[in-house]
């Protein structure tokens, strides 16, 4: 009942807030869910790739970079925990959702403690993976964005205090650096003001 408003949500959010397509990877052995999954995702104006074997899901994530992973955990060759892992291990942030049939709560604690984003059992709606990817992406690219906004003033009053620190500011520059640093610190304490 509520795929019309899920999808009338995506459209809009597509339409306004991207200008390019959002990458995918389908890792699921099952091909008509994974056919499922991409055609409704694709409608979404998401990019989608998919992976139907351990080995063909751990060539992919290795070569490529994704902005979500739709990971399943029981697949031909492996189990998905271990490509998680090895995501994980590589410092790699892209979002991932578990979809399992395997709905034990060991499963999710392991996938989750490892380093998921989130667990969908199947069977689930499709317009329901939609919004949670969208969420995943959503609430990564507000962490980038944070992180490099803070990252900015903080640079600035390191380098200039570094500067009056180790003697090698002038004499006339030590007051525009001091300047500097005091507008640095407004700027940050305002970016932390908006956030929280």
């Amino acid at each position: 009942q509520y795929e019309g408003y899920y999808r009338g949500i995506t459209h809009y959010r597509w339409k306004y807030s991207y200008t390019y397509q959002m990458k995918l990877l389908i890792i699921e052995d099952e091909q008509d869910l994974s056919n499922s999954i991409m055609t409704y995702l694709s409608s979404e104006n998401y990019l989608c790739e998919q992976a139907f074997t351990y080995a063909d899901a751990k060539m992919k994530v290795g070569l490529y970079d994704y902005d979500c992973i739709v990971l399943d955990l029981m697949l031909p060759g492996g189990n998905g925990l271990d490509i998680l892992q090895d995501i994980r291990n590589r410092k790699n942030p892209v979002g991932i959702i578990i979809v399992s049939a395997k709905d034990a709560l060991d499963d999710k604690v392991k996938g989750l403690e490892i380093g998921a984003d989130d667990y969908l059992a199947k069977p689930f709606h499709l317009p329901e993976l939609s919004m949670r990817i969208y969420a995943i992406i959503r609430r990564k690219e507000f962490s980038a964005n944070v992180s490099h906004e803070l990252k900015t003033p903080l640079t600035s009053i390191s380098g200039y205090a570094e500067l009056i620190e180790t003697g090698m500011a002038k004499e006339g520059d030590i007051q525009h650096f001091a300047s500097e640093i005091h507008k640095s610190a407004n700027r940050l304490l305002s970016l932390i003001n908006d956030i929280i």
